[in-house]
C-alpha cells in the first residue's frame, strides 16, 4: 500500500510519516490555499491495518528506501 503525503492540487509546504508498528503509522501533512483563502491547515493522521507489514519503505524524489521507516 502507497501513502503518498506530497503532492496535491494545492501547494504542500511539509509532509512526513512514520511507521509506528508492525501494523500501523502516523503522519501529517501541511499545505493551504484551499479554494484561493490564503490560510495554511495541519491534516494529522493514523492508519492500522488488521495485518502486519509484510516489509517497510518509504518513498521521495529520490527514490525508494527499503527498510526505512520514516520519511
Amino acid at each position: 500500500m502507497l501513502f503518498k503525503v506530497a503532492g496535491s492540487a494545492n501547494p504542500v509546504n511539509s509532509s512526513s510519516v512514520r511507521v509506528t508498528g508492525t501494523n500501523s503509522l502516523t503522519g501529517q501533512v501541511n499545505s493551504g490555499q484551499f479554494c484561493g483563502t490564503g490560510t495554511n491547515y495541519t491534516l494529522y493522521f493514523a492508519a492500522r491495518f488488521n495485518r502486519r507489514f509484510a516489509s517497510e519503505g518509504t518513498w521521495t524524489g529520490a527514490g525508494v528506501t527499503p527498510g526505512s521507516s520514516t520519511c
